[in-house]
């Protein structure tokens, strides 16, 4: 409750009315047509949401969240325009992935440069154990390459703040509390 409170109040602070598109291109006319152009696309769920559920400031309040609370999160950009959240738990690593360079689900090349995100094909528990293995992945790429299918599938964002310079995946903000946490909601 206490850590559901606390990322309440930084989301409050932080985001406070949202995302503001405020073009200045110098052109009056382009930055009138610019700004309707993001209101139409911004709150419209069926255009900017890949669910067609929420609006481009409810998708930011989720990004936050999910970064805060979990450490990222994968936003994934549609060829249609639309945003689809992923979540952190779908994004895991086949077994024995070492020879792969695939560290916790995001595969990348001899310079840590990101090449591709391993999502689960179904949603499976973030405590799950068992072996996964890579026919049960679905890679997507972080940048467009010359290969045709990739103009079909999604692009990857991730949505992380890193601690270390070599870090791959964020870290949840409340890590170093969650004993602390633990003990107080016991206590209460």
């Amino acid at each position: 409750v206490i850590g559901q409170r606390i990322l309440d109040y930084q989301e409050k602070n932080v985001l406070q009315g949202g995302f503001e598109y405020d073009p200045q291109t110098g052109d009056e006319k382009l930055d009138v047509d610019l700004k309707a152009w993001w209101t139409e696309r911004s709150e419209d769920p069926t255009i900017i949401d890949a669910q067609g559920q929420f609006t481009f400031n409810r998708l930011t309040r989720f990004v936050y969240r999910s970064t805060k609370s979990a450490g990222d999160i994968f936003p994934l950009l549609r060829s249609d325009g639309s945003i689809e959240l992923s979540e952190f738990y779908r994004v895991r690593s086949p077994s024995r992935s070492v020879k792969e360079n695939i560290v916790l689900g995001v595969e990348m090349d001899n310079y840590r440069r990101r090449k591709q995100a391993w999502f689960t094909r179904d949603i499976v528990s973030a405590l799950s154990r068992s072996p996964i293995s890579k026919k049960d992945l679905i890679p997507l790429p972080f940048y467009h390459t010359d290969d045709p299918l990739d103009d079909e599938r999604p692009r990857v964002l991730q949505v992380f703040d890193p601690k270390r310079c070599t870090q791959t995946r964020g870290l949840s903000g409340f890590a170093s509390v969650f004993d602390y946490l633990f003990m107080h909601e016991d206590l209460q």
